[in-house]
């Protein structure tokens, strides 16, 4: 998701967009689809090829990626993650880079391939937050230079008009009347549905879970909720990019109780660095937020201006936040005022043109 708003975000900022990536597998979305499913502009080429055959497949389906766009005037290559094989090769050739990391590295190689980069003098380095930064630079030897910290975003302009909560409920299909309390996000530990779970038990609300890889994860969870003894939630399932802001815009309360060990789906502990982008569509929803109150988080966010926050894994002051929130109207408004107003800060457009203006005023292309 983040990839494909990136995308979309540095083409409306006048870049020439080449989205190379795998061919998808049987059932799975075809290019054209893409964009639809996120609910973004087709304003950039996706471009999708097999894997090729041999040892290493994906390093070579990167070296062949490179190969065939480097005649392209003015070219860099943007890669995210683990895909690092592209830019190396790319600097290699002269070509200027950028890497976008959310989390650590997992191997020597890829410090080796990072310091390479940096040492080339034309490779930028994008993370989402400081703390990040930092960690780059004292685990794994990396200079403090050409680094551009740049929170997430959220698409504004899905957000608006906003929706009044009786108009996205009834384009999702909730019963209109009641209060609802919102979950958005994986389900897996360290996100805090333990916690949300028990906090809700006695709540004059609906919680409502959206996510989930699959039937089975969502039984799964399901059976910890009854676990807990609580049976009004509704598991909404897996939905596509396109209709979340409508989801979000159902809330009276939208919940973000991450624990002391937030987790994503590779298990690795994201607490100290993490920039959710969840966090940005809470904010861009208009609606009250509840938080855990992470050191990382005060980067984004502050307790009773654009959101309530509360010592992480503990279930009494999630509960009493809630009730507050849902009972107090004066402050709810508050809190969704200011946190529409935060998210004019954190627009996925306004992140590629940092990104886009640092990089050229720095490398010449």
């Amino acid at each position: 998701m983040q990839i494909m708003r990136m995308c979309a975000a540095l083409a409306a900022n006048g870049a020439q967009v080449n989205l190379v990536s795998k061919l998808p597998s049987e059932n799975a979305f075809t290019a054209a689809s893409l964009y639809a499913h996120h609910g973004i502009a087709a304003n950039f080429e996706i471009q999708q090829q097999a894997l090729p055959s041999g040892p290493r497949p994906t390093d070579l389906f990167q070296l062949r990626a490179v190969w065939q766009n480097r005649k392209r005037p003015n070219w860099l290559c943007y890669a995210r993650g683990r895909d690092l094989t592209a830019p190396l090769f790319a600097s290699l050739l002269g070509h200027p880079v950028v890497v976008e990391q959310h989390g650590r590295l997992v191997s020597q190689r890829e410090v080796l391939y990072m310091r390479q980069m940096q040492r080339s003098g034309r490779a930028w380095f994008v993370v989402p937050s400081t703390a990040l930064k930092q960690l780059y630079i004292a685990e794994y030897g990396l200079q403090d230079e050409n680094w551009i910290v740049v929170p997430g975003g959220a698409t504004l302009s899905a957000f608006a008009p906003p929706l009044s909560k009786s108009a996205a409920r009834t384009a999702v299909g909730l019963p209109v009347e009641g209060r609802y309390a919102l979950y958005v996000g994986g389900l897996y530990e360290g996100r805090g549905l333990e916690a949300i779970f028990a906090a809700m038990r006695n709540q004059a609300a609906k919680l409502v879970i959206v996510g989930g890889r699959d039937a089975d994860d969502i039984a799964h969870w399901r059976q910890v909720a009854t676990n807990s003894g609580l049976d009004n939630v509704y598991f909404a399932g897996l939905q596509p990019p396109v209709l979340v802001p409508t989801w979000l815009q159902t809330a009276d309360v939208l919940l973000m109780p991450y624990s002391q060990q937030t987790r994503i789906g590779s298990g690795e502990d994201t607490t100290a660095f993490m920039s959710p982008i969840k966090m940005f569509e809470y904010l861009a929803a208009g609606r009250p937020i509840i938080t855990s109150d992470l050191p990382i988080l005060h980067e984004v966010l502050t307790h009773q201006q654009n959101a309530l926050m509360i010592p992480p894994d503990e279930v009494a002051p999630l509960a009493s936040a809630i009730n507050t929130v849902l009972t107090d109207d004066t402050l709810a408004a508050q809190l969704a005022k200011h946190a529409a107003h935060s998210a004019q800060s954190y627009s996925w457009d306004a992140r590629a043109h940092k990104i886009l203006q640092t990089v050229t005023n720095s490398i010449p292309l």
